[in-house]
């Protein structure tokens, strides 16, 4: 996340990590992949994100970074708020 957070603020499309992403799905199939590998809530999150993400590589590549960013931080802000919410 730090990474994104560093690129969305400046809107840097020009940044490696976004010439990374619309160059390949390698960097899309290892979150996926990395959250699939374990057991539990976790396997199911990852393959929300791998179901996600198969609409992802669907678009333009050029659009990519945008989308990505956008699938990552509303999952993150949604196991935020689920965190707080269970919270006393």
């Amino acid at each position: 996340m730090s990474v994104l957070a560093e690129i969305r603020p400046k809107n840097d499309l020009g940044h490696p990590f976004c010439e990374n992403l619309r160059s390949g799905d390698w960097m899309i199939d290892y979150v996926s992949g990395r959250l699939i590998s374990r057991s539990g809530n976790i396997a199911e999150v990852g393959k929300w994100f791998q179901a996600m993400f198969f609409y992802l590589k669907q678009i333009p590549r050029y659009l990519i970074p945008c989308y990505f960013d956008a699938i990552l931080i509303g999952a993150y802000t949604t196991l935020l708020d689920a965190a707080w919410k269970q919270m006393s």
